[in-house]
């Protein structure tokens, strides 16, 4: 149960127990006892009715409320409480108490609860343990203001002090009973307005408790305000000593800033201690200030002041006896007297080092004093101050002396000097009328000094100020006017902007309203620019004029916005600048030259300009200085915000030629400016703008015509159209676009708009009229006159149009005939374009020559529909859609065209398919019945046939075959990269190519069959990649023959035939644009190799290597003879030796044969290249050259021959060392058709000569059959059959036409 309960049984038992029984009238009382028993009766309800009172919680509630119902408030205030309850008498608590005014809180108390001690109170002490609440919200600017009290002269305020101190002493003295507060303990206290504070505290106090008048602690914590915490400590003793003791704490980072932050720059921490003593026992009051010190951290640092000192406080006076701050290594201290009417203090400040509070400063170093005489309103102070010390290594030395009256303050000879910079400063300001005024001078003040103060420059600004100097005066603002001054000054200085060197000279003066410039002038590099004019800044309008010569590329250079090395640039400068400040106006005029290269015009331009636009009223250009004649202009309109430019361009009879004087010289000697004659005449008009932040061309028009000549051809034309939004959704219409050059013709006519269209083009270009322009296709054109004719037409929706027309190109095409000379050959494309709504584009042509139709072709696609849709922007075009189609035939003889028919031939039939889809490029080419001859090679291959299907990153060849004039073969399959995709392709190529005994050479001087393989493959070759073509082939049979050796070794490669128009021929060579390809070739040579010719008759064995590149081959090659013979002066040498070396396609002979007869060893040596190999005769015995040349020739001595031996042995003498007849039988061998053919003389029985005659061939690669016949009639034929059973081992049996089979012989041989 709880009290409220019981107290309320209780008063209802106790009202109970109080009821009276009605007295009996029959007892016959009298008037006096009604009196009494009345009385009574009232005295028993009054002390009931206060016993429910004071002892009930519902009748103490009552009290309370009747109360706070009864307390008196402004009528717009009011006073709530909330749950107020009473357990006891000694306890009371509310959840809220709150103070009103106009509906608007003043005062929220929460959780209130107060409690004292009852048996303390009868006690005659007032013991309250508890008071406080949980939260107390107050909002001071919302209490109405009370009275204003009375102004106090000091005595009254003396006065005042003094009676109160009297007064509490009194009144604490006659206290009837003590007081102690336990704790007064507040959780949260909020103090709304404009510097809101959030502290809690707790308090214990006591009155006339423990022989002390009063004493008191408080402790405060606060969340938001300028301090963290707060400790007092207060003792006031019956012998009126007052003591005070007192902490303060500065801020928490954290409650400061919110967050802690670095060391440098956390907010300043410090502390605050105090010990004061005040006895007001008697007077003077003594204060004395003892065992106080203030701590601080500054830059990391703990510093710390000391303060002490004793104040005597008598009536209208204070002496200082003395009050010292130590600290900072030097000290601050205060003597003297204060009062109403005699103020002489002494202020003095000795050795303060600063340098300990302030970054960056190595050392600064204050002192100082001050003194007051007169009273404190007539007060006379004067003084001085100095300091020296060191920052960023400049040395700096100030002082300055000061006085100061009721009249005026005044600053006198300010001296201050940083490093070499130095200011000089005076001034008076006069109290009364609040009027100041002085001069300020400063000298040398660098940029570098400046920055290295902190002080964020341009890092392309240096600049001194060597001198300056301001007089100012000034009248403080009243509630009449604002602050009114006035300025004159000068300033002169030098330095450099960026790469320039600048120069100033100023004059200003001004005042609060308004600033005049008078003959300021800037030079910057050399270029002055004068500055005149005023600024009001009380209107907040400009009247300024800038005026500059000289202006050229050097200063703009210096300005970081340097021209070309041959640009001309030099202006003049006259501006006007009015208007106000957010409206200014700009008036410039530029007069000058600007020039490129050659090219010089001279300008006159006028632009009117502010915030929002630039107006381009007249922008004239001249040929020359004098500007006679405008040859160009331009006007316009450019709007700042949005960005809009509005552009009309004039030309008049502008000779293009000139414009062409921009480009060097060597640029125009290649296009032959000098007869660039074409004049260009009319208007055309620009409009730019600025949309969602990307610049756009919105319309382009133009009204041009053109004249003159061209590379001595007349040009004539017209030049009229009108495109809006050329880049994004263009609309265009042509009203003229009509070229004449020569006799080719461009025409164009019509209009299109996004749903729209209807073009005409009309086109006839002949390649006469353009061979004489300076660029390299036109001088192709010399052997290649064409002419071209287009002809279209394209009109309806602008997304599914109808189109109509057709394309003629005819050309006469330069071939080499067989004479030599160059045969031109008509050739002709005829196609026809159609297309219908709904439809994609179809091409259908051919290609002819002697108007005979030699191939036909036809392509579809959709580009133009798409082209159409993506130029409207109405749709979103997906390239994958994209798709063209092609198909065609083709006689491959046509393909001679790009050939010489004197040096090959080829025909056959191809067929293609491409297709474009998907962005993928896919088709097949078929080849059938395809021939291809060489003739200067004697390479012939027939039955051509091909399959092979190409992407965009290569062909692969499904099926390819070919066969020679005989019975050689070619195959190849396999995959070739495209040589533009080699870098990006992930297909990699492998292409096979297979010989069997194909004839790959059928020359007059050799024939060579080879049979193997050769595979192309990827390779890196010099860092780029390309292909590797490796193979091994074997030759066999290989046939040299000496006789019909030709000069050159290697063939002409990428070699073009030209004939120019006076039909002279030349050849160029061209690049072919092939990737590198790089070569590794074998051909080995084992069996059938012949060497023959000159005289000699030789079977060779070895190899040739070709390496290096298809641009650069190098073949190298070794071939050793296996057997042979060689016929000199009409007798047979066997070779012993010999070797034949390729290098370069270059063929060096060396052999070494010999011829015996009767025991005398006869040597000849033939050396030296294929065309004109060497002979050299020696013999074994030696012998003089002419004695071995009759021996041989007739078997005797030189001394024994005869006259016409003699002759004939001359004549071999001198053959020896030429080149020809060496070989007389090598035309019989060649019509046989045998591999062998040999002659021999024998002595017969008669003494006199015989001749043997023989032939022989191969008939396999191992076996070799011989015939020989004598001259003599009676001698049988014989025969001789050799086989090669291995390369060391063979087997020859021989036979005679009589006897049959005369003999076998094993006959074995090894090289060493």
């Amino acid at each position: 149960m709880s009290d409220s309960n019981k107290h309320s049984k209780l008063a209802q038992s106790t009202t109970a127990q109080s009821k009276l029984t009605k007295p009996s009238t029959k007892q016959g009382h009298g008037p006096l006892w009604w009196v009494l028993t009345g009385l009574a009766a009232i005295l028993i309800a009054v002390v009931t009715l206060l016993i429910i009172v004071l002892v009930t919680p519902v009748g103490r509630g009552f009290i309370a409320q009747l109360a706070i119902n009864n307390v008196k408030l402004p009528d717009d205030m009011s006073l709530s409480v909330q749950d107020l309850t009473s357990v006891t008498l000694s306890s009371w608590s509310a959840q809220s108490v709150q103070l009103s005014q106009a509906k608007q809180p003043l005062l929220i108390v929460q959780d209130f609860d107060f409690r004292f001690t009852l048996n303390d109170l009868l006690k005659g002490e007032l013991h309250i343990s508890q008071l406080g609440a949980n939260a107390i919200e107050v909002w001071p600017e919302r209490f109405p203001a009370g009275e204003k009290s009375p102004e106090l002269t000091i005595e009254q305020q003396r006065k005042k002090l003094e009676d109160t101190i009297t007064m509490v002493t009194q009144q604490l003295k006659a206290a009837p009973i003590s007081v102690r507060l336990d704790e007064l303990k507040v959780d949260t206290l909020k103090v709304h307005g404009e510097n809101p504070l959030e502290f809690g505290f707790a308090v214990q106090a006591a009155v006339g408790y423990k022989n002390l008048l009063a004493q008191a602690g408080l402790n405060l914590q606060m969340q938001q305000g300028p301090i963290n915490a707060l400790k007092l400590d207060l003792a006031f003793d019956k012998q009126q000593q007052l003591k005070l003791g007192l902490t303060v704490d500065s801020p928490t980072v954290d409650q400061a800033q919110g967050q802690p932050q670095d060391t440098e720059s956390e907010p300043l921490q410090w502390q605050t201690q105090a010990q004061l003593a005040l006895d007001l026992s008697q007077q003077p009051y003594e204060l004395t200030i003892s065992d106080t010190q203030v701590t601080a951290k500054v830059l990391a640092k703990e510093h710390s002041l000391g303060i002490a000192g004793q104040i005597d406080l008598v009536p209208n006076q204070a002496d200082i006896k003395k009050l010292k701050i130590d600290g900072l290594k030097g000290f601050v201290s205060l003597t003297g007297k204060l009062a109403e009417d005699d103020v002489a203090l002494n202020l003095e400040i000795a050795h303060l080092d600063l340098a300990q509070l302030l970054p960056d400063v190595e050392a600064l170093t204050l002192g100082g004093q001050a003194m007051t005489s007169g009273s404190i309103n007539q007060l006379n102070a004067q003084g001085f101050l100095t300091g020296e010390g060191q920052v960023e290594n400049q040395n700096i030395i100030f002082n300055t002396d000061f006085n100061a009256n009721p009249k005026q303050v005044s600053l006198k000879d300010l001296h201050a000097s940083v490093g070499t910079a130095l200011l000089l400063a005076s001034g008076t300001y006069t109290i009364a009328d609040q009027k100041a005024q002085g001069n300020i001078e400063a000298k040398e003040i660098t940029t570098a000094l400046v920055a290295k103060f902190g002080v964020t420059l341009p890092p392309d600004i240096e600049f001194a100020l060597t001198n300056a100097l301001v007089d100012v005066s000034a009248e403080l603002a009243t509630d009449d006017h604002p602050l009114l001054y006035n300025f004159k000054g000068s300033a002169k200085g030098f330095g450099r902007f960026q790469a320039l060197p600048v120069e100033l000279d100023a004059k200003v003066q001004g005042n609060q309203q308004s600033l005049a410039l008078d003959g300021t002038q800037v030079v910057v590099n050399k270029t002055p620019i004068k500055v005149t004019g005023k600024v009001n800044t009380n209107e907040q309008k400009l009247d300024l004029e800038v005026h500059a010569k000289g202006l050229n590329q050097e200063t703009l250079k210096g300005l970081n916005f340097e021209l070309p090395p041959t640009a001309q640039f030099s202006q003049g400068l006259n501006s006007a600048i009015t208007g106000t400040f957010e409206s200014p106006q700009v008036s410039l005029s530029l007069n000058g030259k600007l020039g490129y290269e050659q090219l010089e015009l001279f300008n006159r331009c006028k632009v009117n300009g502010n915030l929002s636009q630039i107006i381009l009223k007249q922008c004239d250009f001249f040929d020359n200085k004098q500007k006679t004649k405008v040859v160009m202009n331009h006007t316009g309109t450019i709007k700042l915000e949005p960005l809009s430019i509005e552009l009309d361009h004039g030309f008049n009879k502008r000779a293009v030629k000139s414009l062409l004087k921009v480009l060097p010289k060597e640029t125009q000697a290649q296009l032959k400016a000098s007869e660039f004659g074409l004049i260009l005449s009319g208007k055309a008009n620009t409009s730019i703008a600025m949309i969602n932040d990307v610049i756009k061309v919105q319309k382009l028009t133009s009204d041009l015509s053109l004249g003159g000549d061209m590379y001595k051809q007349s040009i004539d034309g017209k030049v009229k159209f009108v495109v809006s939004d050329p880049l994004a959704i263009p609309q265009l219409s042509v009203d003229a676009l009509n070229i004449k050059f020569g006799k080719s013709q461009f025409n164009l006519a019509g209009s299109y708009t996004p749903q729209k269209i209807d073009m005409q083009l009309d086109t006839h270009l002949k390649s006469a009229d353009f061979t004489g322009l300076p660029f390299e296709v036109a001088s192709s054109m010399n052997s290649m006159p064409s002419n071209l004719k287009i002809n279209t037409q394209i009109k309806g929706n602008s997304l599914d149009p109808r189109l109509n027309g057709f394309i003629n190109y005819n050309v006469e095409v330069d071939q080499l005939a067989k004479d030599g000379a160059l045969d031109s050959i008509p050739f002709a494309v005829k196609a026809k374009l159609v297309r219908n709504p709904g439809q994609a584009l179809r091409i259908e042509g051919d290609i002819r020559q002697d108007d005979r139709v030699e191939s036909t072709f036809q392509v579809t696609t959709n580009g133009l529909a798409q082209a159409l849709a993506q130029a409207s922007g109405d749709q979103k075009v997906d390239p994958k859609t994209l798709f063209v189609e092609s198909r065609g035939e083709l006689d491959l003889d046509n393909l001679k065209v790009l050939i010489s028919p004197a040096l090959q031939d080829m025909g056959g039939q191809m067929t293609w398919q491409a297709n474009y889809k998907n962005e993928q490029v896919k088709g097949l080419i078929e080849v059938s019945q395809g021939e291809y001859r060489h003739f200067t090679m004697g390479t012939y291959i027939k039955e051509i046939t091909l399959k092979a299907k190409f992407d965009m990153e290569g062909l692969e060849v499904v099926t390819g075959s070919a066969r020679d004039g005989e019975n050689g073969q070619y195959k190849i399959t396999g995959y070739l990269q495209n040589p533009m995709t080699l870098k990006s392709s992930t297909k990699k190529t492998d292409l096979k190519i297979r010989l069997t005994e194909a004839k790959l050479l059928d020359r007059p001087d050799i024939t060579l069959s080879a049979g193997g393989a050769i595979d192309i493959t990827n390779a890196q070759v010099g860092g780029e990649p390309g292909f590797l073509v490796k193979g091994k082939l074997a030759v066999q049979p290989l046939a040299v023959k000496l006789d019909q050796a030709q000069t050159s070794g290697v063939a002409e490669l990428n070699t073009t035939y030209v004939k120019s128009l006076d039909g002279k021929v030349t050849k160029e060579s061209k690049d072919s644009g092939l990737p590198p390809i790089k070569l590794d070739i074998v051909l080995n040579t084992e069996q059938q190799a012949f060497l023959r010719g000159k005289g000699i008759e030789a079977e060779l064995g070895g190899k040739v290597e070709i390496l290096g590149t298809v641009n650069k081959p190098q073949i190298d090659g070794f071939y050793k003879t296996v057997r042979g013979q060689a016929d000199i002066l009409g007798k047979r040498f066997v070779i012993e030796t010999g070797e034949l070396r390729l290098s370069d396609g270059q063929g060096i002979l060396n052999l070494q044969a010999v011829h015996t007869n009767k025991g005398q060893r006869f040597i000849a040596k033939v050396t030296g290249g294929l065309q004109s190999p060497e002979v050299s005769l020696t013999s074994d015995p030696p012998m003089p050259e002419d004695e071995t040349v009759s021996r041989l020739l007739f078997g005797k001595a030189l001394s024994d021959v005869t006259a016409m031996q003699a002759l004939r042995i001359a004549a071999a003498v001198r053959s020896l060392g030429t080149s020809g007849g060496l070989d007389p039988i090598a035309s019989t061998r060649d019509l046989l058709g045998v591999d062998q053919v040999s002659v021999e003389s024998e002595k017969n029985d008669s003494g006199g000569s015989d001749y043997k005659v023989g032939a022989g061939k191969y008939v396999s690669d191992r076996v070799y059959v011989e015939i020989e016949r004598s001259s003599n009639a009676t001698d049988p034929w014989q025969g001789r059959v050799q086989v090669d059973l291995t390369d060391n081992i063979s087997i020859e049996t021989s036979a005679q036409s009589d006897t049959g089979v005369s003999g076998i012989d094993v006959l074995w041989k090894r090289d060493y």
